[in-house]
């Protein structure tokens, strides 16, 4: 049984470099790594695809729980609890992938349902947030509208499969396709702050999506027409920054260049 000091770095392996750069995705992976180490060490029964199963069950009881009828006093104290039970799918999310590493137990099953968790979780939040603003009184439309965001936002986090459709095709029907990737030296320099902020309030690639909801959830208590305010701007700003990436800076910038394949 290793210690937690050895535990974090092996488990830490391949996410250094990536924590390195960017100290808010090493602050949550310093809070799961002690989360997980908790299951590692006292519950040595319990396997990564459990803690999987588990998020699974986090994000049903979520979804399904938003039918039932709430007292209206008690709406807000019960959405922060939905998005309590959200932020924990993040950390299970972090969590099965360092079990699996320190127990040396990867599974295809393993991460056939590790991305089924990922492809479900944006819906389930944005459909969360919908429903608490439409219970609210906001036009059904917006409800909608908050739906198709949940969409786009699960197009972004499979464009790496995406990605592997458009590399099969071209690799199966030896295809020369007339928009290479241009090689270009990659910057050195980090975004600025301002724009990773808004990179992790848009797309959830950590968790301070949740925590700028609960923010707004509570300011809702007292000022009913700001939250409204914050939730749309929130959703205008998530609309266009994903349409750009999704339907320009991706595909301009992030496929394929012509030397990656060797039938050309």
């Amino acid at each position: 049984m290793m210690n937690f000091s050895s535990y974090k770095l092996l488990v830490h392996g391949p996410k250094v470099e990536k924590m390195s750069g960017d100290r808010f995705y090493r602050l949550e992976r310093n809070i799961s790594v002690r989360l997980s180490y908790v299951v590692y060490r006292f519950f040595s029964f319990i396997r990564p695809t459990d803690v999987t199963f588990f998020s699974y069950f986090l994000l049903a009881l979520v979804f399904f729980s938003s039918f039932f009828g709430w007292a209206r006093e008690w709406v807000v104290l019960f959405g922060v609890i939905q998005l309590g039970l959200l932020y924990t799918v993040t950390m299970t999310d972090k969590v099965d992938g360092e079990l699996s590493r320190a127990k040396d137990f990867q599974t295809q099953a393993g991460i056939y349902h590790d991305r089924g968790v990922h492809f479900l979780y944006p819906f389930v939040f944005y459909f969360t947030i919908g429903h608490f603003f439409y219970v609210q009184g906001v036009h059904v439309n917006i409800f909608f509208l908050t739906l198709l965001l949940g969409l786009l936002t699960q197009k972004f986090v499979f464009l790496r499969e995406a990605k592997l459709l458009v590399k099969d095709t071209i690799q199966k029907h030896k295809l020369d396709v007339k928009d290479w990737i241009l090689v270009k030296k990659k910057s050195r320099h980090p975004l600025p702050f301002v724009f990773r902020v808004i990179d992790y309030l848009t797309f959830m690639i950590y968790a301070w999506t949740l925590f700028y909801y609960v923010l707004t959830f509570i300011v809702f208590l007292w000022s009913p027409t700001l939250s409204a305010i914050l939730f749309l701007g929130h959703m205008a700003i998530t609309f266009c920054i994903l349409l750009y990436r999704l339907y320009w800076w991706y595909p301009k910038k992030k496929l394929f260049k012509k030397d990656t394949f060797t039938h050309l």
